[in-house]
């Protein structure tokens, strides 16, 4: 296993522009030939997030940054254009073999109170997936706000930002990476996509021997 930075970005949408339902759940599962690992991280817990705005909120917990990245929501009441949401990725620990991550947001107006969203990653045993990330995302503005599309980047490290640098981890046997997205909407529509990716093996070191 070598520590690997994960990009991900997904979008919903109609084909004639009007706002799609709001998202309830999304799923995401990973190759099995991926690793999370947040033993060696300090903790942040959801209690403390949900009392801080972003800045503060990267401060206090800069240590258990495991992800940055934005996102985009419809609130018509608001704004009659998408609302930018930055998205902070938050270690929250591991029990019983479950890691919690946190994803830390906040809406400008009306109110500026925090959003903490919960994800819940664990193992499976689905053919090529070996791992699972699950998270249910709560009403926002009376159930008006609308998720249309996200953007991040786990692990590794991000312009120096994210101090996780074992958090996410992959090894590459077989010189491909899967991973499947399921959406599940407010109307109890499923939306599902999978996604290819190749990966290059990290060359073993070379042998030497002394003369």
């Amino acid at each position: 296993m070598a520590p690997i930075a994960v990009s991900i970005q997904g979008g919903v949408g109609f084909a004639d522009g009007s706002q799609p339902p709001a998202v309830r759940e999304l799923r995401i599962d990973f190759d099995r030939n991926t690793e999370v690992d947040a033993s060696e991280l300090p903790a942040c817990g959801r209690a403390l997030l949900e009392t801080l705005g972003n800045k503060e909120a990267r401060r206090r917990c800069r240590d258990s940054i495991v992800g940055l990245g934005t996102a985009h929501a419809a609130i018509p009441s608001l704004s009659p254009e998408a609302i930018t949401l930055p998205l902070t990725l938050f270690n929250a620990g591991v029990r019983d073999g479950t890691t919690t991550l946190l994803i830390h947001t906040s809406i400008a107006s009306p109110s500026k109170e925090p959003l903490v969203v919960v994800v819940k990653i664990e193992r499976v045993e689905s053919g090529r997936y070996g791992w699972e990330a699950v998270t249910r995302i709560p009403e926002v503005a009376d159930g008006e706000a609308s998720l249309l599309d996200f953007d991040f980047v786990i692990g590794r490290s991000r312009r120096g930002v994210v101090p996780a640098w074992r958090y996410a981890l992959a090894r590459c046997p077989d010189d491909h990476l899967v991973a499947r997205a399921t959406f599940v909407f407010a109307d109890d529509t499923q939306l599902i996509g999978a996604v290819t990716r190749s990966c290059t093996p990290r060359a073993a070191p070379a042998a030497s021997s002394a003369g």
